[in-house]
């Protein structure tokens, strides 16, 4: 009924938009160098397709007025520079939307040769495995509500299921991914998330407020550390600088209200406020009985001091609720679980052009990640880890052909680590310790890198760079030495490769016990190709060999070693088409291997190896977009994936005094569940009213209502085996109203 409501409502609005006349809105914003953060004057910004367009002044702005309501592609050129077009920007009756340009400099040994315009950028440092996306790309892709779901749709990329913001990277665990929001590490970019990031089925991060994502799936810069599968570098827009503005946004995840506006003529501030609303989604399609509850305030403070200096302040606050019924916990539950707990964020950042070839940036942060959940009885977390960082960087230009950047950070770490669990007997009869646990303690970390950029080789681009981390925790002195090489077989294609050796310390309550560091080696080779400008082929092959992983000792201690090891291989094709007229879309496909081996192993294979959790060999994807007019389109996504792997039941036995029943194991994760695949429909239509701008839409998720097994649960003889599904079909409704 509430649904219902809500569509009627929706087609209310839509009837109401009959307006007379041509409304416009204007676009500004800034063209900088993507090495230097200098501002670029005399560039030409064109929206494609007209003869609108402007040139930037001497401190690189520029600014488009009288735009007429519709979508466009926008291209900033300069001599000396590689033209760079963006895509799906749609203006907003009567404001000024902001879109910002980085170039990068033409290569010498392509002078002379015609610069083909850029329409897919990557990360400066990163010659494999990047990808990068504007805020108007999220915000208009159809599951712009969630940076992880926009991402999933990469190769190489799976996901933990269809409730779950966790990302599986190349056979990698999900706690092995860095998340950077403006320079800031999250511990948990993701709701009722753990330490470290692991678990958490909910984006924190708001994409209304998002400038721009950088994220790479392995052979990353010396930059980043700490992580042994990838990185995602979030960079959080500015807010109006001329004016008041305010957003409503009902979708997927939230409902919210955004709103931003100038700080005197120097500086902007953006602010976000949202709440779930699973409950209302629960009464159209059966989402379960577990329905979390969260809380989220996001905010950004950005103020020129002067024309090089630059201050911000961005801050995030979640608050998380859930309870759980002890009849979703299985049949040794004594009562519901209940979950509390949430984030603080705060980062401050000062930016300073203090040469014409470089400049330096200076981050200060802290963190709080409060966990507090149990089931009475059984077992319960009442821990918080809490950070201080800071960082600086440097980046310089020596010469059009060697580029430069190093830097530092200290992080100071403080632990209130509180546990408990009762002894009990696992599933296949083994007696298990309870355990409580009461400690605190504060450690630090010390990190630094450099990195450099050679083009003295005709056509050949090297980018060396080293690592060196220090863990206090565990007295841990690590060195980690990379480098990317990308060859330009023309002026549309490369050959790009990457080695890196990847360390990640261990997490929280693993730093009880004498642990060290796990290690990966990674190997990266691939070829891009520009069919079109706005169309990219691209395949890469890639091998990442593990050791020292953590692990159990046995099934019957909590004990941990780092007597584990593995390896992910694998080969993944991405054929993309950025919007130029009326088609947007991309097709990947991924094959992959993920194997581990420790002692769960070697109990069950001659040679030890056996698929890992996260193995998934074939992930497919098709995502795509086509604009029936100015104002109204509709997109397609459909996926498909090897079933995970998992270890089956073949046969039981029954204890002959307590009649207890247990599970007979197989080999470790010898089984599969079934193939995962599922079809999802949106339509969109743009409207204005009275200087509104109105975004409706309408989403149908897995339109043929597949049936997707997450898992499979038992009866207590275990005689009946039962299926837990994934999402089934939902329709959902969304507004985003601009005012």
């Amino acid at each position: 009924m509430v649904f219902r409501h809500f569509l009627f409502l929706i087609g209310l609005l839509v009837g109401e938009i009959i307006y007379a006349g041509q409304e416009v809105g204007n676009i500004s914003g800034t063209v900088v160098d993507r090495t230097t953060k200098q501002p670029l004057p005399g560039v030409n910004v064109c929206i494609l397709g007209t003869t609108m367009g402007a040139a930037t002044d001497t401190n690189g702005k520029y600014l488009i007025e009288k735009v007429p309501m519709r979508e466009y592609s926008i291209e900033a050129s300069m001599i000396g520079y590689k033209p760079v077009v963006q895509t799906r920007i749609y203006p907003v009756p009567n404001r000024t939307i902001t879109l910002n340009f980085k170039l990068s400099q033409t290569p010498i040994e392509l002078k002379g040769v015609t610069v083909t315009p850029e329409y897919f950028s990557k990360e400066k440092d990163a010659v494999t495995s990047s990808h990068e996306a504007s805020s108007y790309e999220i915000r208009m892709n159809p599951e712009g509500y969630s940076v992880q779901r926009i991402l999933a749709s990469l190769p190489g990329i799976g996901t933990v299921e269809d409730w779950s913001a966790q990302l599986i990277v190349r056979g990698g665990a999900p706690d092995e991914n860095l998340c950077l929001v403006d320079n800031v590490e999250i511990g948990s970019p993701t709701h009722f998330g753990w330490f470290g990031g692991e678990g958490g089925n909910i984006s924190i991060i708001n994409t209304w407020l998002v400038r721009d994502i950088c994220f790479s799936t392995g052979g990353f810069p010396a930059k980043y550390g700490d992580k042994l599968s990838s990185f995602m570098d979030i960079s959080l827009r500015e807010g109006n600088k001329n004016k008041f503005e305010a957003n409503f946004d009902f979708n997927m995840s939230r409902a919210g209200v955004d709103f931003s506006g100038p700080i005197s003529n120097k500086g902007s501030y953006l602010f976000s406020y949202g709440r779930s609303y699973l409950e209302l989604l629960d009464k159209v399609s059966d989402i379960g009985n577990v329905l979390p509850k969260y809380d989220e305030f996001q905010g950004k403070i950005a103020y020129n001091i002067s024309p090089i200096n630059k201050l911000s302040l961005m801050g995030i606050k979640t608050i998380d609720n859930m309870r759980v019924p002890k009849s979703e916990m299985g049949s040794g539950a004594k009562s519901d679980m209940l979950w509390n707990g949430g984030e603080n964020i705060i980062g401050f950042n000062w930016q300073s052009l203090f040469s014409k070839s470089g400049y330096s940036l200076f981050t200060l942060s802290g963190t709080s990640h409060k966990l507090d959940f149990g089931c009475e009885g059984s077992f319960g977390v009442n821990s918080t880890l809490s950070t201080l960082a800071a960082k600086e960087s440097i980046t310089y230009r020596f010469s059009p052909a060697v580029e430069f950047e190093a830097g530092g950070e200290y992080k100071y770490i403080n632990l209130d680590w509180g546990s408990f669990s009762v002894a009990e007997t696992t599933s296949t009869g083994i007696p298990f310790p309870g355990d409580t646990t009461d400690t605190s303690g504060t450690s630090y970390k010390v990190g630094s890198y450099t990195q450099f950029s050679f083009s003295f080789i005709p056509r050949l681009l090297i980018k060396p760079g080293v690592r060196y981390d220090y863990f206090e925790s565990n007295d841990e002195n690590i060195v980690s030495p990379r480098v990317g090489l990308s060859y330009a077989l023309s002026n549309i294609a490369s050959l790009n490769l990457s080695y890196g050796e990847f360390y990640q310390f261990p997490q929280c309550d693993q730093l009880l016990s004498n642990l060290s560091s796990k290690h990966a080696t990674h190997y990266v080779i691939g070829i891009e190709h520009l069919l079109t400008p706005s169309t990219k082929v691209s395949v890469e092959g890639y091998r990442k060999n593990l050791n020292n992983l953590i692990v159990r000792v046995s099934d019957s201690t909590r004990e941990l070693d780092n007597s584990g090891e593995g390896y992910a291989q694998g080969i993944e094709f991405l054929l993309q088409k950025k919007l130029k007229e009326k088609f947007w879309g991309s097709m990947s496909y991924s094959y992959s291997v993920s194997k581990r081996k420790d002692r769960w192993g070697e109990q069950d294979y001659a040679d030890g190896w056996y698929y890992s959790d996260w193995d998934q060999p074939n992930i497919f994807t098709i995502i795509g977009g086509y604009k029936l007019s100015d104002k109204l389109d509709f997109s397609i996504k459909w996926r498909y994936a090897s079933g995970k792997s998992y270890t089956p039941l073949v046969d039981k036995k029954q204890d002959p005094i307590t009649g207890t029943w247990y599970r007979v194991d197989g080999d470790m994760n010898s089984a599969r569940y079934p193939s995962y695949h599922r079809l999802d429909f949106q339509i969109a239509q743009y409207h204005t009213f009275r200087g509104w701008g109105i975004i409706t839409y309408f989403n149908l998720q897995n339109i043929y209502n597949r049936k997707n097994i997450l898992a499979y649960t038992w009866n207590d003889d275990y005689t009946e085996r039962k299926g837990i599904y994934q999402f089934l079909f939902m329709p959902v409704g969304g507004i985003t109203i601009e005012f």
